[in-house]
């Protein structure tokens, strides 16, 4: 079984617009280093589990997604296109039952180490496994 960030991936591979704007530059965790812009990561940020007497019933993940690019409107237009994808997204992503997504939290910064702006979406995934 996949986790929800790689399945998470996956997903948005498939999705057109996701797809045409960031063709495999969508990652897990980290990018290989030289990645032309734009680019995404994800992470998980919690992934708590909800019980009843009966054992596990629920997961609830915090994903967050950054999207890199070298112009602030690059960065937001693409996680637009992410979140667009994603809000509201219910359905068979991998492995897993997604009953919603729905978006957390939203900053938009400029990183002056690296000379890049990045836009982040938190996400929370409500699914079981499938």
């Amino acid at each position: 079984m996949s986790d929800i960030p790689s399945s998470l991936r996956t997903y948005l591979r498939t999705v057109t617009a996701v797809s045409t704007a960031f063709g495999n530059r969508i990652a897990v965790l980290k990018v290989p280093d030289g990645t032309t812009y734009p680019f995404a990561v994800i992470r998980t940020v919690s992934d708590p589990a909800f019980y009843t007497q009966d054992g596990e019933a629920l997961r609830e993940t915090i994903v967050q997604i950054d999207v890199f690019d070298d112009d602030a409107l690059g960065a937001q237009t693409n996680a637009g296109l992410i979140r667009a994808a994603l809000t509201g997204h219910s359905g068979t992503m991998g492995d897993y039952t997604v009953g919603a997504v729905f978006v957390r939290e939203q900053q938009d910064q400029w990183m002056s180490d690296a000379r890049h702006f990045k836009v982040f979406n938190q996400y929370v995934i409500n699914w079981t496994v499938t």
